[in-house]
C-alpha cells in the first residue's frame, strides 16, 4: 500500500525555505558573478544587485516534490554459534564462539579441533548436540530507496515548463505554479533558486517577487529492515575409562574358587 506525503502550502513553504537558505549560507554571501538581473537570479548563494527604480520585479524558484511511499519489508539474519567440549561431565576443554551459523566451515573445523582435544585426552565422545537456541530481534531500520527521479532546481528551470501549466522533465510530470509577493523597502528578501540569493530592497522601493513552484511526485520504497540474531550453543561430551569393575555374579564365583583353594591347602597340611 502506498502512502503519500502531502505538499505544504506555498504560504508556509516560502518563509520556511527562506529561513533554511539563510541558515545554510553559514556566512556573508558574495555578489553574483554574472551581469544582468535575470542571469544573477539564476545563480545560487550570492547577492543579486539591485537595478534601482521605484518598482523592481525579481524571480525565485522552489522545488516542491511530493513523496509517494511503497512499504517494503526486508529481513537480515545474524548468527552466533558457541561450541563447547566437556570432559567427564565437568571440565571444559574447548569453547569458542563464532558469528556464523552451525553449518559454516569455520564451525565444522572447530568441531574437528575439539574432537582432537578429546581424543588426546583418551576420551570417547559423540556428535555435537544443541543445548540452547534463541531468536531475537536486534534492530528495525526504516530507509527510503527512490524509484523515480528527484530533480535539483536548476534542472527544473532548464526544462522550460511554462508557468501555471504541467509539462514533463526527463519523462516526469511537473507542474509549474506561479505566485507573487510584494515587499516595500528597506528590506532584505531571499530570491533565486531555492530562495538562496539575497536581494536588498531599497528604501521606498517596491519589490514584486515572482515565484515558480515546481511540484511533482517522487516514488520511493519505504524499506523496513528487521535484523534477527539466532544464538545457538552446541556441546560435545567426552568420557575417559575409570577401570573395570567386576559384575556381582563374577564376585560370587571368585569367592567360591578361593574357598576351594583354602580347603585343599588344609587337607594337604593334615
Amino acid at each position: 500500500m502506498k502512502s503519500r506525503t502531502g505538499t505544504k502550502s506555498l504560504a508556509v513553504l516560502l518563509p520556511a525555505l527562506a529561513f533554511t537558505a539563510v541558515l545554510a549560507q553559514g556566512g556573508p554571501l558574495l555578489p553574483c558573478t554574472t551581469t544582468g538581473l535575470v542571469a544573477q537570479e539564476e545563480q545560487s548563494n550570492c547577492i543579486v544587485a539591485n537595478p534601482g527604480g521605484s518598482t523592481v520585479i525579481t524571480a525565485s524558484w522552489t522545488n516542491d516534490p511530493t513523496y509517494v511511499n511503497t512499504p517494503v519489508s526486508a529481513t537480515v539474519n545474524d548468527y552466533q554459534t558457541t561450541l563447547t567440549a566437556i570432559l567427564n561431565g565437568g571440565t571444559s576443554v574447548y569453547q569458542q564462539t563464532f558469528f556464523v551459523p552451525f553449518s559454516d566451515p569455520s564451525v565444522l573445523s572447530a568441531i574437528t579441533a575439539a574432537d582432537g582435544i578429546l581424543t588426546s585426552d583418551g576420551a570417547t565422545f559423540g556428535s555435537p548436540f544443541l543445548t540452547s537456541n534463541s531468536v531475537s530481534l536486534q534492530s528495525s531500520v526504516l530507509s527510503y530507496v527512490a524509484t523515480s527521479p528527484t530533480f535539483n532546481t536548476p534542472t527544473l528551470i532548464g526544462c522550460g515548463i511554462t508557468v501555471n501549466t504541467t509539462g514533463t522533465c526527463s519523462g516526469v510530470s511537473v507542474t509549474n505554479t506561479l505566485s507573487s509577493t510584494g515587499t516595500f523597502g528597506p528590506a532584505t528578501i531571499m530570491i533565486g533558486p531555492d530562495l538562496s540569493d539575497e536581494f536588498i530592497v531599497l528604501a521606498g522601493q517596491l519589490d514584486v517577487n515572482i515565484n515558480s513552484d515546481f511540484t511533482y511526485d517522487v516514488y520511493q520504497n519505504a524499506v523496513t529492515t528487521d535484523t534477527y540474531l539466532t544464538a545457538q550453543s552446541y556441546e560435545i561430551d567426552g568420557t575417559t575409562g575409570t577401570g573395570t569393575v567386576p559384575e556381582p555374579g563374577t564376585l560370587g564365583l571368585i569367592g567360591c574358587g578361593l574357598a576351594l583353594l583354602a580347603l585343599r591347602h588344609r587337607r594337604r597340611c593334615s
